[in-house]
């Protein structure tokens, strides 16, 4: 399906029985890569963005044989698409590779090669906006971390070294900086330099968030107190499916109304599918519950960034 982010509108764009995973939009806009298992194996296919399976739109088959193919990733100019493959089983032995894009000029290009020399368990390849570089997850001690290498492979770079499992690279439009997905039990998003500098986290809700994608013509995502600009919101969820949760945070723990007992202090997270999430504070003193708004400015990258002059008290 192709979303369009403006109205919401969902547009189906193939139609087969089995699963069609990983969809990557070409440069240009007019083609789509993606997984399918439609011939038995994980394979990548091509298809005109802009096309329609059910009523005929033709389907390329991009890889053949035995191996699982999957995480395709389009370079710069287009011509070519990078993407893992495995002959075993899982990302445990994945290498990356490329192909070239069939075209009018080379409608039937050569077998997809090896790309580079990344090390083992390689996937999730992210060409930088320039073409200059590709970000990656390796698994090859036993956690998986980000790398980063030169467009033909050499200068291999590890990026991430913390022991929680990363995922789903992602280049800023200026190439200085990768967002990406980490966590153990449940995945938050963060931000880190491609020298491996500056690692901030971007995301502390309940629930996983993974595949960030950067919008393309962001010139700058963090607001100056370290936050995402625009709060989260939901695209595909209607307002009545979507539950508030409540978070417990330690560093807001304390006496509020002085009788010497610690005092329930918790931030509750309301999600608004037309809109931003809308945050309160939530106080349990001597049996009474209070609960004020937190405006967005007022809620920092950390629970201790909270400011008790940006709560709104509310009418009921």
């Amino acid at each position: 399906y192709i979303l369009d982010v403006a109205t919401r509108e969902e547009r189906q764009v193939t139609d087969n029985p089995s699963d069609d995973l990983s969809p990557a939009r070409s440069p240009d806009g007019t083609k789509l890569v993606f997984v399918s298992h439609r011939d038995g194996g994980s394979h990548l296919y091509l298809i005109e963005a802009e096309g329609d399976e059910a009523e005929g739109s033709v389907v390329t088959m991009l890889t053949s044989g035995d191996s699982s193919n999957f995480d395709p990733a389009w370079s710069v100019d287009g011509t070519q698409i990078y993407f893992a493959r495995d002959t075993v089983d899982g990302v445990e032995h994945a290498e990356l590779h490329v192909l070239n894009v069939p075209s009018a000029s080379s409608p039937e290009p050569p077998p997809p090669s090896r790309w580079g020399d990344p090390g083992p368990s390689a996937y999730q390849p992210a060409p930088s906006p320039d073409g200059a570089r590709i970000a990656f997850v390796s698994s090859r001690d036993d956690v998986s971390q980000i790398f980063v290498a030169n467009a033909d492979g050499s200068d291999v770079l590890q990026v991430t070294t913390d022991p929680a499992p990363k995922a789903n690279p992602s280049w800023s439009p200026d190439g200085q900086r990768i967002v990406f997905s980490a966590g153990t039990a449940e995945n938050d998003l963060f931000v880190i330099n491609a020298d491996g500098t500056g690692l901030r986290q971007l995301t502390e809700l309940p629930g996983d968030h993974v595949t960030p994608a950067w919008n393309p013509s962001a010139s700058e995502p963090l607001a100056p107190g370290g936050g995402l600009e625009d709060e989260p919101r939901c695209l595909t969820e209607d307002a009545a499916a979507l539950e508030p949760s409540l978070r417990k945070p330690e560093s807001l723990r304390g006496d509020v109304d002085g009788d010497g007992n610690v005092d329930e202090i918790s931030v509750a997270i309301d999600p608004q599918a037309d809109g931003p999430c809308r945050y309160f504070l939530v106080v349990a003193t001597s049996g009474a519950l209070t609960a004020a708004r937190i405006e967005p400015t007022g809620l920092g990258p950390t629970d201790e960034a909270l400011a008790l002059e940006a709560l709104v008290p509310l009418d009921t």
